[in-house]
């Protein structure tokens, strides 16, 4: 079973932040290759003119238009990184990959001017104390996915001297009465392509992916003293949540979530020129929040809200939640 802590889809081709306006800080971001993997580093000369965003807990899809507004041709390198996977921190956890692929397990795709793009991948593995050890995993043939069930299936299979040898490094554990083996290590996955960017001439850049929601059970702040609020909770949607549990018989609802994170680097030059952000929810049972001030429904499942010159801020969190069956 592949279980997993909230987590989030991190875009660096892919941005924005919950909704703030002021001055901007776009995610899409261009990156070079350098020690340890990917890196992004900010452009001055290509702006992303707009960017139309759709969340909902299955799919997360976003378009731009980029516009590289020097006199020449820019060549750059572009980067997806997808949230870091622990398997110390997220086994746990309630949720399920979104694939199968023990790589691209979110299915992520994109497209330029609506034509399919091939992408490499880097994928690497580091113990608990941040030590680099893909070529350790590779050696010993055991998957760098740390939520994945090969991954489980191969530990298992080691003989007991590297059993001993993980244990010492920190990198697994095993429960040997229900032989069961339980990895410790944790992943960073990017996916990377150069892309030429034509002078003066706008780029549409497409691409969606499969979001690692999580699944749980929600109950409101007050009922259990926290403080804190990701999701800006405003009393309409408390008063749902409470009506919702008086009709379940219940003092707890069926929860999803999806963390977008755009807090990575601002890349690209100067604000988003036009900004539209639609939320989906799986149908219309489902109540919804957000921090999202003004956003307005506008059909039984969707929400929209929309900036021009827009700087994000902070991640987007959004949180699902509807009724569980009366007992």
């Amino acid at each position: 079973m592949l279980w997993f802590r909230r987590l989030c889809a991190i875009a660096v081709l892919v941005s924005i932040s919950p909704l703030s306006g002021g001055p901007a800080s776009a995610n899409d971001g261009t990156a070079v290759i350098g020690i340890g993997g990917i890196r992004i580093v900010r452009d001055y000369d290509i702006r992303m003119a707009s960017e139309d965003l759709y969340v909902s807990p299955d799919k997360i899809s976003v378009d731009y238009v980029f516009v590289n507004q020097s006199d020449t041709d820019a060549e750059r390198l572009v980067a997806f990184p997808l949230p870091e996977l622990s398997g110390e921190e997220f086994y746990d956890a309630g949720v399920a990959l979104p694939s199968t692929d023990m790589v691209n397990f979110v299915d992520f795709t994109v497209t330029i001017d609506g034509r399919p793009v091939a992408y490499e991948t880097e994928i690497r593995a580091f113990s608990p104390a941040g030590l680099d050890i893909t070529a350790r995993l590779n050696a010993d043939g055991i998957p760098l996915n740390p939520l994945a069930d090969a991954a489980f299936a191969a530990l298992r299979a080691l003989p007991a001297e590297k059993r001993r040898e993980y244990i010492t490094l920190g990198l697994a554990e095993w429960d040997e009465g229900y032989d069961f083996a339980h990895p410790l290590w944790r992943i960073r996955v990017v996916f990377y392509w150069r892309q030429v960017f034509p002078a003066k001439t706008p780029l549409s850049v497409s691409h969606t992916y499969r979001p690692i929601a999580s699944t749980g059970f929600f109950v409101l702040p007050e009922q259990t003293g926290a403080i804190e609020d990701p999701y800006c909770m405003d009393p309409p949607f408390r008063n749902a949540a409470r009506k919702m549990m008086q009709r379940s018989g219940r003092d707890y609802l069926e929860e999803r979530s999806v963390t977008y994170v755009l807090t990575t680097a601002s890349s690209w030059h100067g604000t988003i020129g036009s900004f539209r952000l639609t939320v989906a929810k799986p149908d219309p049972s489902w109540i919804v929040s957000l921090c999202a001030p003004g956003i307005r429904k506008t059909g039984p499942t969707t929400f929209e809200w929309s900036a021009r010159d827009y700087i994000p801020e902070k991640d987007l969190k959004v949180l699902f939640v509807r009724q569980l069956p009366r007992e």
